[in-house]
């Protein structure tokens, strides 16, 4: 994707609507952009695909025109962003549910103070009570040590009941509601898949 072994990946996770990430802190990631030194750093953001939808692509990218020059990573939102979570050294993020699976396989999370409290109980709610908060007023290299990992079997346990069991469990279902018989022998599971990122250049 772009990042050198020197840098650290600060990937910025924003869910839908007034209350995301992106739609209350546009200046997030213009801030970043220019207080990250770029030789060690790399800033990618993960839109939540009804954010494209609603206000297209083109103004999407309009809006980050500034950010994509100066090396924002911005995957379309119908690139897996799976592997971004996996190789972020932080995430900032917000109530949404990819910051929840990002503290779930133990990258350290930032959030700004929310603006919506998910239900109580929920990863999201768990991720919005103990992950430190960023504060957009301060300056935010500084701010990037504060990120820490939060209690991953505390958050597995709110994603799910059956921990680690999941796919199993599933699989099992599966093959009795298609009244299959499961099979000994399973597929590996397939890596996840680099995406393709716009390293700054507009796109029709």
């Amino acid at each position: 994707m772009g990042v050198e072994d020197r840098q650290e990946l600060v990937v910025v996770s924003s869910t839908w609507g007034p209350d995301g990430l992106f739609g209350h802190l546009p200046d997030l990631l213009p801030l970043l952009m220019a207080q990250l030194p770029a030789d060690r750093y790399r800033v990618a953001a993960l839109l939540h695909p009804a954010i494209w939808d609603a206000h297209g692509h083109r103004q999407v990218r309009a809006w980050l025109r500034s950010c994509r020059e100066a090396g924002l990573l911005l995957p379309d939102p119908t690139q897996d962003w799976r592997a971004l979570i996996v190789a972020a050294d932080q995430v900032i993020g917000d109530h949404g549910s990819v910051t929840a699976y990002a503290a779930a396989v133990g990258r350290p999370i930032l959030l700004p103070t929310p603006r919506t409290t998910p239900a109580v109980g929920t990863p999201q709610h768990l991720v919005t009570v103990k992950a430190p908060h960023l504060d957009v007023h301060q300056p935010l290299l500084p701010q990037l040590a504060t990120a820490r990992e939060l209690d991953r079997q505390t958050v597995m346990a709110a994603l799910t009941g059956r921990p680690g069991q999941a796919d199993m469990l599933l699989r099992r279902a599966i093959y009795r509601l298609l009244d299959l018989t499961e099979p000994d022998r399973h597929r590996c599971v397939t890596p996840v898949p680099v995406p393709r990122v716009h390293h700054g250049e507009d796109t029709p």
